[in-house]
Parts: C-alpha cells; structure tokens; sequence
C-alpha cells in the first residue's frame, strides 16, 4: 500500500500517492470512515454521496485507461469516415482533404490509411511527431500530451497533461501539485518542463486538435504560457477559474479560448481520461 496524502478538493479531502511511491493502478484508494466524514462534513455532501462520486471517477478512469487504445483507433476511423463523406464519388483521399483536419501534416512525408485512418510517417524527419525518432521530445506547438499512468498525477484518479510550448518543441508548460514534477519538485503550479515524454512515462499520447490552423496552435500554446507561474488549482470542479489550474484544465482551456471544447466528458471536471475521449482529437503517436 501507497503513503496517504490528504488535500482539499472542493471541500472534499482527496488521498493521493506520496510523492515517489507510485499507485497501484487496480486497486482503488481506500478511505476510513473518520476521512470520509470529515471530507462530506466540509464539502455538504453526505458520506454515501461522496463516496459514490469517488467510485464513479476511479471506475472511469480505470474504463478509460483499459479502452485507452481502442478509443484513439476509433477517433482515427471516425476522422478517415467523415474526409471521405465530404466526396462519396472519390475511391481514395487526398492529401489535402487529410490536412484540411490535420493541418500539423502539411509538408510532411506520409501515408494515409483511408479505412483505419492510420498516419505512417515514411522517415525520421516528421521528427517529434514520428516513432521512428529517436528524440524523447514528443509533438510540437500547441499539441496536447497526455499519459494515465497513476503514478504521474497530483490527484488520486492517475494522469498528468501537457502541451508543447511555443518557445520550443523541447519544452512544455505544465501543471503540478508542489512536490510532484521530478524536473521542479519545489515548484507548485504552471511551469515550464523539459518536453521527454516520450521517455517519462510508460504509456503516452500525443494529439493534434482536428481542423485547427497552425495559428490556433500558437494561440494555445500561448495562452498556457500566459499562465506561467500561477498556483495549482486544488478544486478540481472549478474549470472556469483563471488564476490557479490543474494539470488538464490549463490544457483543456487552453484550446477552449481557441474555440475548441476538449472536455470528452462534460461531468463538471477535466480529467486527462476526459481529453483522451474528445470528438476533436487525433493521436498521432502512442506508446500503448
């Protein structure tokens, strides 16, 4: 069993893996009754309805990490689907139908799958976005980064997000909890990180927002950037807060005041889980 760490949620005392001992992922934390109470005690809930929205979320980021793979060949498929619908007389696609919705793909060496939707780099020169490279950088400005790894988040329920800086594709902007960035660990809320994600944990995605320009990917990325320094947000269900932010709420309004909303889920948070299952997300790489 993990150390038990307690922090305010909303007024909901939420246990998280200590700092360096990393969770177990099948088995959900546990709670006595004395942490329960004092928790519902603070937030207005009862026992029994906090504790079915803390089974509700680990069961669903449990789903979402299992199906985590199915899910990004689905949105894949359902991308190739809706290119060849816009001309029912054409037998393949074009690369320029492709980047109307991927427009991260202009210039670069490429296969299309017209059923599957599969992108195949043809060499190492798409650089950080091909698993050919052997750089541990992941994507380039303004992509959105993602693993549900359990051990890399700053709450209980797993997973950490990012998006690659406009300053470079070496660097991201990210938020964590004080004490669990290995690159900042006396750091607390937006900073800047060394971009190794392809190397920092073991189950990763990188995803192009669909039919966004390149200048909405600078604008996201500079919108993050905008946030440097400011503190992490406890209060999970507080997405609309603009001067603290957790993890996947930096990343999620980051594209939202670009016009796209990339919350999959709509359930009052932002979960990284909740950004991996957007109608408006393609993963041009994974690890899974």
């Amino acid at each position: 069993m993990f150390k038990k760490v307690a922090t305010l949620l909303l007024g909901i005392t939420i246990l998280i893996p200590s700092i360096g001992v990393s969770a177990d992922d099948n088995s959900r934390p546990t709670y006595s009754k004395s942490e329960l109470k004092k928790a519902a005690e603070t937030s207005n809930m009862s026992v029994e309805e906090l504790d079915a929205f803390l089974q509700t979320e680990w069961k669903e980021y449990k789903k979402a990490k299992k199906n985590w793979k199915e899910t990004i060949n689905t949105q894949k498929k359902e991308l190739a689907n809706k290119i060849k619908k816009q001309d029912l007389n054409v037998s393949s696609i074009s690369s320029s139908e492709v980047e109307t919705y991927l427009t991260k793909l202009e210039g670069k060496d490429y296969t299309f799958n017209s059923e599957t939707g599969q992108i195949t780099f043809e060499d190492n020169t798409s650089g950080s976005f091909s698993t050919l490279s052997t750089s541990s950088s992941l994507g380039t400005i303004g992509d959105v980064l993602v693993t549900l790894d359990a051990s890399s988040s700053s709450n209980y329920i797993g997973g950490h997000a990012a998006i690659v800086s406009n300053y470079s594709n070496n660097w991201t902007l990210e938020s964590f909890m004080v004490g669990f960035s290995e690159q900042s660990p006396d750091k607390d809320g937006v900073m800047w990180q060394i971009n190794n994600w392809k190397t920092r944990y073991d189950s990763v995605a990188g995803y192009w927002v669909t039919s966004s320009e390149s200048g909405d990917y600078n604008n996201a990325a500079q919108y993050a950037e905008n946030q440097l320094h400011e503190p992490y947000n406890i209060n999970f269900f507080d997405v609309w807060d603009t001067e603290k932010w957790y993890c996947s709420q930096l990343v999620w309004r980051a594209w939202y005041e670009q016009g796209e909303d990339l919350d999959g889920t709509a359930n009052a948070v932002v979960m990284p889980k909740d950004l991996t299952t957007s109608d408006h997300v393609y993963a041009f790489y994974d690890s899974l």
